[in-house]
Formats: structure tokens, sequence, C-alpha cells
């Protein structure tokens, strides 16, 4: 399968979730689910903002130790994830009005959005192997599928959400494990 089809692929899905915990968690439920993934974006662009796309064009023309400057950057990123996330726990100590439940989804997305910041992908595309990347990712999307699946259909919990949620950032965090041993 082409890469191309590989992204659509993970829209879909991540398109089918979405409807399915819109339809079966409810307004209220789905809002917070909602609100979480504004911040799962924010942290994952905040923390890549666009180094894939440039890194690789530096690796490229970086011809000895690309290594030693892909963890330099990974590093980076990490670092900056790590003060970022430190500033948004003090924020939620200090300064938030939002309720237990905000706080919860905020971190737990945050959180989820740092792991795709430090997803190795830039370096899957140096050396062309760009589609495995698509492929880890996609195998992510349907295990979270499988997972919200399985919540929603055969738990009967008012605590849906933070199942959801934990295994939204299990397989998150699988799937970058599974990105970095890959390299």
């Amino acid at each position: 399968m082409s890469y191309s089809v590989l992204n659509y692929m993970q829209a879909t899905i991540a398109f089918v979730v979405s409807l399915v915990l819109a339809k079966k968690l409810g307004s209220e439920e789905f809002g917070y689910y909602a609100y979480g993934i504004v911040f799962f974006n924010v942290f994952s662009i905040l923390i890549s903002f666009g180094m894939d796309k440039t890194l690789v064009r530096d690796l490229v023309q970086t011809k000895r130790d690309r290594e030693g400057y892909f963890l330099a950057s990974s590093l980076f990123k990490f670092l900056f994830g790590a003060v970022l996330g430190v500033l948004l726990l003090i924020w939620l100590l200090y300064f938030s009005d939002l309720d237990a439940k905000h706080r919860i989804i905020v971190i737990t997305f945050s959180l989820g959005g740092w792991m795709l910041g430090l997803s190795p992908k830039a370096w899957y595309d140096l050396i062309g192997q760009i589609q495995r990347h698509a492929i880890i990712t996609l195998l992510e999307r349907i295990a979270f599928l499988f997972f919200v699946a399985a919540i929603i259909f055969f738990f009967e919990s008012s605590n849906k959400l933070y199942y959801i949620i934990s295994s939204f950032l299990v397989t998150r965090l699988v799937c970058l494990v599974v990105e970095w041993r890959g390299i």
C-alpha cells in the first residue's frame, strides 16, 4: 500500500472512532474527549513544530553523524515537552479553575501529544521506511478502535471515558516504543 493510502486509512479510522464515541458517550462525555484532543494536538504540534520535515532535509544534507544529529533533536523535543509539561502542571495546580475530571483529561491527552511529538518519523523518512512508520501508526489506530469498541459495548460503567483515555495512552505508548525499537 502507498503512504497516502495508509494515511487516509488512519484518518478514516480516527473519524470512525470519533463518530462511535460521539454516539455512545453522549454529549457531555464526548465534550471531555474533544477537549482532550485539543490539548493532544497542541502538544504534538508544539513539540514537533515542523521538525519532521526540516530534520529530514538536514539529515540528508549532513553526511556525518546523522544518528547523533537525530538523537540530539529528539532529546531537544523530549526536554521541550518536559518543560511544557511542567508549565502545564503549574497552570493546572495554581492558576486553573478546572475540576478534577478536566485536569485528568488535560494531563492525559497532553502526555499523548508529547508522545506523538517524540515519534521518530523523520528517521523513517530518511531511511526510506516512511511506509513502515505509517503501518505502525495505522496498527495503533486499529488497536485503539478495538479498545474503544470493547469498552463501549462490553463495559457497563459510568467511567467509560477513563477507560478510553487509558487505552489511548497505552496504545500511544506501545506505538512509540515500537517506532523507536524499529530504527
